[in-house]
């Protein structure tokens, strides 16, 4: 009894995977990943043209806590980030635009 149990459960659980594995390569998945992708590689870029490499910026807490952590990821490899904004030379932010697929870097130079 237990193992019949067990191979029902196996089979389930493995029809399960195979439906939320073929839902991931939908079309509609699948490009809002490239979409999104698209979305960082253009960030990625703004902020190597914008802030010098090595410079140390303040993540704007003024947008969305995913934004800010985004934002976090993404200029670590390029500047340093920094959690008090008077040590910053540099205040990043994103924002609503058209430039990165519905949004914008925002960069303020601090005194």
């Amino acid at each position: 009894m237990l193992i019949a149990v067990a191979g029902v459960t196996l089979a389930v659980v493995a029809v399960l995977g195979v439906k939320a594995t073929v839902n991931e390569q939908s079309p509609d998945v699948v490009s809002n990943w490239a979409a999104f992708n698209a979305r960082q590689q253009c960030l990625r870029e703004a902020i190597t043209h914008v802030v010098p490499k090595g410079a140390t910026v303040s993540i704007s807490q003024q947008q969305n806590t995913f934004s800010s952590q985004e934002l976090g990821e993404l200029v670590i490899p390029w500047a340093r980030p920094v959690v008090d904004p008077d040590q910053a030379e540099f205040s990043l932010q994103i924002v609503s635009g058209t430039e990165c697929e519905g949004s914008s870097l925002s960069v303020h130079a601090l005194p």
